[in-house]
């Protein structure tokens, strides 16, 4: 191509390039999509024009936008005092409609819960318990109704109220998975309690105290929920209405609105607490005093997260919102040589798991059904007495243990060994066929599987001693013990049993963040999801299957309920062990790479055999 050409085709494009380096707002995402193009632009001269002013040009060019990105290098700081100054308060004003809807639904249950309150006086005990109910009333008899804001100290009133409305808030924001119907359910089960709650000291004549004790912080904490629900239903409305995209990338994209919107939460939330452990105990202090101090916390929620979005929105952004960029991951191949982030693995998991969801699915389906077909015939006693399931979404951990220790099934700790040998086996097998490796004899496999066996009983009737075992062992053991049956696995007979525990341990000497960093994230993910899938809701609708079918007896109904929500359970949980273990063999690969740079001596070893690099010619 002649140089005068080569001008001709481009020319329109650097004078636009130009106009952007002359903005007083530079888009970060344009600046780098130029640099490219100009550089590559710069390559072409170089090789065929090394001697034209072209070049030149083209040069200066490149240095002016190479200075210009790396003059609007942000610090922390100002990275964060953006966030909050201008992209929370964009995000919330295209989260509006989310916000409308969840404070219209708040102050509907706050209407239901008073009304339903003052009309039926047994309402109140059911929404707030007879205990909570009678411990109120001996303390206004006792001349200090507000008693339960004083009852424990501040430092572990604070970070007690912190921890659980933060965990709360959470869970209100997960529950958007569900089309955003699971947080506006629950927030509004929140309303009803407050409502109630209010109406209660209502009929004590108690009104104004309890409204200035509790919007001290309850204006800080009260739209705390309001907002995480509305970050819950931005998450799931994505789902719903995705656009032009797929479900799964508009959820991708609404899911990471709604996690911004969270940021904004926990704020409130700690602020929340430190008010209600410090200053909510002092109700001698003056009404007037308390009545100014609510007034400013509503003005600074409503100014920052009503007023100033919609200011913003009409005075204009800095930039504009910038949209996760979501290639189309069928496309997406898995790299299974390159050396990979906590966050990168976590991906790479969810993607996996989706990619083989039917195999996954089938084995957690039938590991549930195996464990509880031996668990109904072995247990000592009715299968109601064996398993206490709670209904409670914030005591499913209690539930959890359940199904790894209990005394009316003996044989449990040899039943999930076996059970997670082949949960285990099956993901390890599905991991090898994506690496595009050996393949094994069913000799071969069968022998790998009895010494993986080995290896998951040692694990599980170890984490069966007791309930704080099992949780270390789960959080600390259990990745290791992972990793071991997966280097055996992978090996093949080159790796027997010890000769596989000592590589296991080389691999991860080094690099226990990398490996406890990214097993815990997804343990917590998938406490969550064990949380939000056993829960009251799955309950309530099978009660009301039983309502509606008056030939089961209630003892029927009562087996039939607990061994529904044991499948559930233990189907739920040996999914989250299949999404373990596709972690620990990603968590391999990267270990490998780390330790023995396979990849990387291979391309060293490619440098000089190809006769371009990067569009440059060889030299």
């Amino acid at each position: 191509m002649k140089e005068t050409q080569f001008i001709s085709q481009n020319r329109q494009k650097w004078s636009e390039f130009e106009d952007v380096l002359a903005e007083a707002q530079k888009s970060p995402d344009k600046l780098h999509d130029i640099y490219i193009q100009v550089t590559d632009d710069l390559s072409h001269a170089r090789t065929f024009y090394p001697t034209r002013s072209v070049r030149a040009y083209l040069n200066g060019l490149a240095q002016a936008v190479f200075g210009v990105i790396h003059k609007q290098k942000k610090s922390p700081l100002s990275k964060f005092r953006f966030f909050f100054t201008d992209e929370l308060p964009q995000v919330v004003y295209e989260s509006r409609w989310s916000f409308f809807w969840a404070t219209a639904f708040f102050i509907l249950s706050f209407i239901i819960g008073y009304m339903s309150s003052m009309m039926d006086e047994t309402f109140l005990k059911i929404i707030l318990g007879d205990e909570y109910v009678q411990m109120t009333v001996e303390n206004i008899k006792k001349g200090d109704p507000m008693a339960v804001y004083k009852s424990s100290g501040r430092f572990d009133m604070t970070f007690g109220i912190m921890a659980n409305n933060i965990r709360v808030t959470l869970i209100y924001f997960l529950l958007g998975i569900f089309a955003g119907i699971g947080s506006v359910a629950m927030m509004m089960y929140n309303g009803i309690m407050v409502g109630a709650f209010l109406q209660f000291f209502s009929r004590h004549n108690l009104l104004g105290e309890a409204n200035l004790t509790v919007w001290m912080h309850g204006t800080f904490e009260i739209s705390a929920i309001i907002i995480g629900t509305a970050a819950g239903i931005t998450m799931g409305r994505g789902l719903l209405f995705p656009s032009t995209y797929t479900r799964l990338q508009a959820f991708q994209m609404t899911a990471r609105r709604g996690i911004k919107i969270m940021v904004g939460v926990i704020t409130l939330l700690i602020v929340a607490a430190l008010i209600e452990g410090n200053l909510t105990r002092h109700t001698e202090a003056g009404d007037l005093f308390r009545g100014i101090f609510i007034l400013v916390c509503f003005v600074v929620v409503v100014g920052y997260f009503g007023w100033l979005p919609f200011y913003k929105a009409k005075k204009g952004f800095r930039q504009p919102l910038a949209e996760a960029k979501l290639p189309p991951d069928n496309f997406y191949q898995i790299d299974y040589q390159k050396i990979k982030s906590g966050g990168e693995i976590f991906g790479d998991t969810f993607l996996f798991f989706r990619r083989h969801l039917s195999i996954y699915l089938k084995i957690a389906a039938l590991a549930a059904f195996v464990f509880c077909f031996v668990s109904y015939f072995t247990s000592s006693e009715k299968i109601s007495e064996t398993f206490k399931l709670q209904t409670n979404i914030f005591n499913q951990s209690s539930v959890l243990l359940q199904f790894f220790i209990n005394e009316n099934i003996p044989i449990m700790p040899y039943l999930n060994g076996l059970i997670i040998t082949i949960v285990a086996f099956t993901v390890f097998k599905t991991l090898l066929r994506g690496e595009n490796i050996h393949t094994y004899t069913r000799k071969e496999e069968i022998i790998t599987f009895a010494e993986m066996l080995i290896i998951f009983e040692i694990w599980s009737l170890f984490s069966a001693l007791s309930e704080s075992i099992f949780i270390l062992s789960i959080i600390f053991v259990l990745p290791f013990f992972g990793l071991w049956a997966y280097v055996m696995y992978r090996f093949g007979f080159n790796f027997k049993f010890f000769k596989a525990l000592q590589h296991t341990w080389w691999l991860i000497n080094t690099h226990l963040s990398l490996v406890i960093g990214s097993y815990l994230t997804l343990l917590l993910v998938g406490w969550l999801i064990y949380s939000l899938t056993n829960s009251s809701v799955l309950y309530f609708y099978l009660w009301m299957i039983g309502w509606n079918f008056s030939f089961l007896s209630q003892a029927r109904l009562d087996e039939f309920v607990v061994l529904f929500l044991c499948f559930t359970s233990t189907f739920t949980i040996f999914t989250i062990f299949s999404l373990i273990f596709t972690t620990i063999g990603f968590l391999f690969y990267s270990l490998l790479e780390i330790n023995e740079a396979n990849n990387l001596l291979n391309r060293i070893k490619q440098i000089g055999m190809s006769r371009k690099i990067r569009g440059m010619a060889r030299e």
